[in-house]
């Protein structure tokens, strides 16, 4: 359900996004994978736009948006990198994402009789793109130019108000990578000002652990 309830965005065993205007019980397709994997769609704050994950030609995910009102769909990723469970901050600035970007191999040498193939564990770091021009990256520390933000107000009003803009141009070189370790991650999710994922360690049936990270800086 979108965050102001006239909308359900669902996914149906076709790979074809759907949605569904509940007061008047129509629906119309939003877009169809053919190379399946289609992604579970993530709702921007003023239920204007989704966040989607769809396989490229290569079957590496690429992360989507696409406006309730039928414009045209924005890629914000590339196809040479996995990206995977997108999430919108809640004033719609940014989106925050998982990508499987690092190659470090475990196996050192090619060589021997019993040498396998490249092994890379831990590959998904965190990253969030500026989904407007001009925004100060919310991990960034405080210095004479940038004093430490305000405590944001909750107020129902403003968020009624809220509208998210997107300034497509150049959206693929505002991407930042959080301050943290590569790891095997997973299910990443957003609520208030926390970001919230499942990580692994490196093995065979290995438990997973919940991970909290606040947004912003740590002074």
């Amino acid at each position: 359900p979108s965050p102001d309830g006239k909308w359900i965005a669902s996914i149906d065993q076709d790979q074809e996004l759907w949605l569904l205007e509940i007061e008047s019980g129509k629906s119309r397709r939003l877009r169809f994978s053919p190379g399946w994997n289609l992604g579970l769609p993530s709702w921007s704050p003023d239920s204007r736009w989704l966040a989607y994950t769809m396989p490229a030609a290569n079957q590496l995910q690429r992360i989507h948006l696409a406006p309730v009102d039928g414009g045209e769909e924005i890629v914000l990723t590339g196809d040479r990198f996995d990206s995977s469970d997108p999430c919108w901050s809640p004033d719609g600035n940014w989106l925050y994402f998982l990508s499987r970007r690092n190659f470090d191999s475990l196996v050192r040498s090619p060589w021997g009789s019993r040498a396998p193939d490249p092994y890379f564990p831990e590959q998904t770091g965190l990253y969030a793109l500026a989904l407007r021009e001009n925004l100060r990256f919310p991990f960034a520390p405080d210095d004479e130019l940038q004093p430490a933000a305000e405590e944001e107000s909750d107020d129902d009003e403003e968020a009624a108000e809220l509208k998210v803009e997107i300034d497509a141009e150049g959206i693929r070189e505002r991407l930042y990578e959080l301050p943290l370790p590569y790891g095997n991650y997973a299910g990443l999710r957003l609520a208030g000002s926390r970001l919230f994922w499942l990580s692994r360690a490196t093995g065979r049936a290995m438990p997973r652990d919940l991970m909290m990270l606040g947004i912003g800086n740590a002074d």
